[in-house]
C-alpha cells in the first residue's frame, strides 16, 4: 500500500494493481465470506477480533489511496460489496465519505453517505457524518436526513438484533442540535425533516409493537423525546402517539409528558448526581465521565479527588488535565492550556493536546513559541507512563514543528526513531505501525535526504518500508528532477 502510495503520480495502473491486491488480501477465508454476504440487514454487530480490526485498518489504508481516483474507489468498493456482503459495502462508503469531508468535497461525501445508507441503514454512517455535513451545509444535510428516515420505513426493526434501538438513538442524536466537531454549533433540522421525524417514529414504533409488545418499554425515552417536536409539526399523530405512550408505561410509571423545560430539569438532575457523588464520597467513572462530557471540570477534579491514590486516579487526572487544556486553547486561553499540557504523564495525552498548542503558535506566526512547547513537550514524553506510544507521539510533535523549524524537527523524528527500534513488539501484524508515515512525507519537502536517511535507520522492517514510501512519494511529484530510488526492504 505504501508503495502504491508513492507511485502513484509514476506509473498509476501499477499503484491500482497494488492496492487491489492489498484489498484482496483482507479478505478472510471462502467460508467466512459466505457468512458475511448472508448477513440480513439490521444484524447486530459482533465485537471485532484483533484479526478483524487489522484488516479495518489495512482497507482504510487501501482506500485512503484508492480514493484518489472516484472510479477506481467504485471498482474496489464494488469488488468488498460482492465478496464480503453489505456490512464492507457500508463501512467502504462511510470510509470514502471521511475521506471526502476531509478534502473538502461535501458532494462526495454526500454521495458516499447516500450509499451508505441503502446498504445497511441501521450502522452509524448517517450519524457519524450527517452531523459534519451539517456543519458546512445544513440543506445537504436535511437532504440527506429524508433519504435517511425514507429508507428506513422499508426496514424492518427488531429488539432481539438490537436494530431498533441503534436506529431510534441515531435519530435522537441527529435531531439534536449539537456540535459538527471543531466544537461549532449546528442550526437544527428544517421543518421538513423534523415532521419526517415524528412521522417515522410514530410509525416504526406502532409496526414494532404489533411484533414484538414489549418493546415499546425499553424504547419510551426515544418515544417520549419525538413528543414536543410532534405538537409543533404533526399534531395530526396526537392520537397514535397517545396510544404508543400508553403501551409503553411501566406499571405505576408517570404519564407525564416532557415539555421543553425538561432539558433544564435534565441538567438540574446531572449536576445533582455529581453533587451526591461528592457528598457521599463515592464517585464513579460514569459520573466524571458525566461531569467532562459537559466541560464541568471543576466537578470531575473533585471527585477524582475522593479516589485513592494509585494508577487510575493518575490516569483520571491526566484525562481532566488534557481536556481542560484542549478546551482553554480552544478559547484563546493559551497561557492557562499550556499550564495543564506541563503537567501530563500520558504520552497519548501529550500526543493529543500539544500539537494543538503548536498550531497555535504557528497561526500566530511564532516560531520560537512552537519550538519552546515542543522542547517541552519531548521532556514530559521521555517520563511519560505509556512508553508503547512514545515512538507516535514524537512523530505527532514534529510534524507538528516542522512548518516553521525543519531542524528541530528532524532531531525530533529522529529520537522518535530510536523509540521505534527499541519498543518491544512492532504490531504492523494487526494493522499498527510504530511510527507516523506522514511526518516523512512532510519532512521530505524540507530535505528529502535527511528524511530518507532517517527513514534508513528504522529496525522495525515495515516501519522502515513505510517511512521509505512516504519520502519517495515527495519525489515522485517531480520524477523528472532525478531517478526515484526503489524502497527497501
Amino acid at each position: 500500500m505504501e508503495i502504491a502510495d508513492a507511485a502513484w503520480l509514476i506509473d498509476r495502473e501499477w499503484a491500482k494493481k497494488l492496492l487491489r491486491d492489498a484489498y484482496e488480501l483482507t479478505f478472510p477465508e471462502e467460508k467466512e465470506r459466505e457468512r458475511l454476504r448472508q448477513e440480513p440487514v439490521g444484524s447486530k454487530p459482533l465485537p471485532p477480533t484483533d484479526v478483524e480490526r487489522a484488516r479495518t485498518n489495512l482497507r482504510n489504508r487501501v482506500f485512503a489511496v484508492a480514493g484518489r481516483d472516484s472510479d477506481f474507489a467504485d471498482e474496489l468498493r464494488a469488488l468488498g460489496a460482492q465478496e464480503l456482503g453489505r456490512v464492507e459495502e457500508s463501512e467502504r462508503d462511510r470510509s470514502l465519505a471521511w475521506q471526502a469531508l476531509r478534502a473538502g468535497d461535501l458532494a462526495a461525501a454526500s454521495r458516499y453517505v447516500s450509499l451508505s445508507i441503502k446498504a445497511e441503514p441501521t450502522q452509524g454512517a448517517a450519524w457519524e457524518i450527517i452531523p459534519n455535513v451539517a456543519a458546512r451545509d445544513r440543506a445537504a444535510a436535511d437532504r440527506l436526513l429524508l433519504e435517511y428516515i425514507e429508507q428506513l420505513r422499508g426496514t424492518p426493526l427488531s429488539m432481539t438484533n438490537g436494530s431498533a434501538p441503534r436506529v431510534h438513538l441515531f435519530l435522537y442524536s441527529l435531531m439534536m442540535a449539537g456540535s459538527g466537531g471543531n466544537d461549532r454549533p449546528l442550526p437544527p433540522p428544517g421543518l421538513s425533516v423534523l415532521k419526517a421525524y415524528v412521522g417515522y417514529v410514530v410509525e416504526s414504533m406502532t409496526q414494532l409493537s404489533q411484533r414484538e409488545p414489549e418493546s415499546l418499554r425499553s424504547l419510551r425515552t426515544f418515544l417520549l423525546a419525538a413528543w414536543v417536536p410532534l405538537k409543533q409539526y404533526a399534531p395530526e399523530l396526537t392520537g397514535a402517539f397517545m396510544e404508543l405512550e400508553r403501551l409503553s408505561r411501566r406499571p405505576g410509571e408517570d404519564a407525564g409528558l416532557p415539555t421543553e423545560r425538561d432539558a433544564e430539569a435534565r441538567k438540574a438532575r446531572r449536576e445533582e448526581s455529581v453533587r451526591q457523588a461528592i457528598k457521599n464520597g463515592q464517585p464513579d467513572d460514569a459520573t466524571i465521565g458525566l461531569a467532562l462530557g459537559h466541560k464541568d471540570f471543576a466537578a470531575a477534579r473533585k471527585l477524582i479527588g475522593l479516589l485513592p491514590a494509585g494508577e487510575k486516579k493518575l490516569r483520571l487526572t491526566d484525562w481532566v488535565n488534557a481536556e481542560e487544556s484542549l478546551s482553554l486553547a480552544a478559547g484563546g486561553e493559551a497561557v492557562e492550556a499550556e499550564k495543564l499540557a506541563r503537567l501530563l504523564t500520558e504520552a497519548e495525552s501529550v500526543r493529543r493536546v500539544y500539537p494543538v498548542l503548536i498550531g497555535k503558535c504557528i497561526k500566530a506566526k511564532d516560531s520560537s513559541c512552537a519550538t519552546l512547547l515542543t522542547d517541552q513537550a519531548v521532556k514530559q514524553l521521555r517520563r511519560a507512563t505509556d512508553g508503547e506510544a512514545l515512538a507516535l507521539s514524537l512523530c505527532a510533535l514534529a510534524n507538528a514543528l516542522a512548518p516553521v523549524n525543519e531542524g528541530s524537527a528532524f532531531d525530533v523524528l529522529e529520537e522518535a526513531v530510536a523509540a521505534a527500534n527499541t519498543g518491544r513488539v512492532e504490531e504492523s501484524e494487526l494493522g499498527r505501525l510504530s511510527i507516523e508515515p506522514e511526518v516523512f512525507k512532510m519532512l521530505a519537502t524540507k530535505d528529502k535526504e535527511r528524511a530518507r536517511q532517517v527513514a534508513q535507520g528504522l529496525k522495525p522492517p515495515a516501519a522502515r518500508i513505510t517511512a521509505l514510501a512516504a519520502t519517495y512519494q515527495q519525489e515522485a511529484k517531480s520524477p523528472a528532477k532525478e531517478n526515484v530510488p526503489q524502497p527497501k526492504s
